[in-house]
């Protein structure tokens, strides 16, 4: 475990055992019952509630409050159990369904927390409902339905578990095929430079496998 990650847990953690209260009046964090006493409990309650007294119009007054927020947010999403985790998402997304200047912006916090290439937690299955939820508002303009929709397509053809998408081909001699037309077993994909050195180093260990 990294030390940044250690240290954002221990953080945590301090937040999570006491009343989480906060003289915000945009985001006033929900008090946690005291019967509650383990980190995933209290997180799952966190996770519950967290949004419910926030007006959304009057937050997105203040967009640097409301993106501290969601931070905040997104970090106890990845300490939450997974059926909290994404059923909170789907509420904050309904609450988000009639403002959609807010919900883009939340939308692109959640790129950039779960996806850009500085990501604090990567994790595709916590982005995709941001992104999908952008395609599917009506009022959400064009252009960044292009672009969350593209994102939404190569996310799901690449998650874990999912059959990989057809990728058309033509091999060494020619003879051009699918990915889709090969009865195979086990099938290796690999992408690579041909003036690589290194990977003409991989390449050979695999023939040689």
């Amino acid at each position: 475990m990294t030390y940044r990650i250690l240290s954002l847990i221990i953080g945590l953690v301090a937040a999570l055992s006491i009343d989480a209260q906060t003289d915000n009046k945009l985001f006033p964090l929900p008090t946690i019952p005291e019967e509650l006493t383990t980190l995933q409990d209290r997180t799952d309650y966190l996770l519950d509630h967290y949004w419910e007294p926030c007006d959304m119009k009057a937050a997105y007054s203040n967009k640097a409050q409301l993106a501290d927020a969601f931070r905040t947010y997104a970090s106890f999403i990845t300490l939450g159990s997974r059926e909290k985790a994404m059923a909170s998402i789907d509420a904050l997304l309904k609450k988000l369904e009639k403002h959609p200047d807010a919900l883009l912006f939340i939308v692109d916090q959640a790129n950039g927390y779960f996806q850009s290439d500085t990501a604090e937690v990567a994790s595709d299955e916590a982005y995709i409902p941001f992104a999908k939820a952008a395609v599917a508002n009506k009022k959400v303009d064009k252009a960044s339905k292009l672009r969350y929709g593209r994102q939404v397509k190569i996310l799901e053809n690449n998650m874990e578990g999912r059959p990989v998408a057809d990728i058309p081909y033509t091999t060494i001699d020619g003879r051009k095929s699918s990915l889709a037309a090969d009865t195979a077993a086990l099938t290796i994909i690999f992408f690579n430079n041909p003036d690589c050195d290194d990977c003409q180093m991989a390449k050979a260990q695999l023939d040689a496998n």
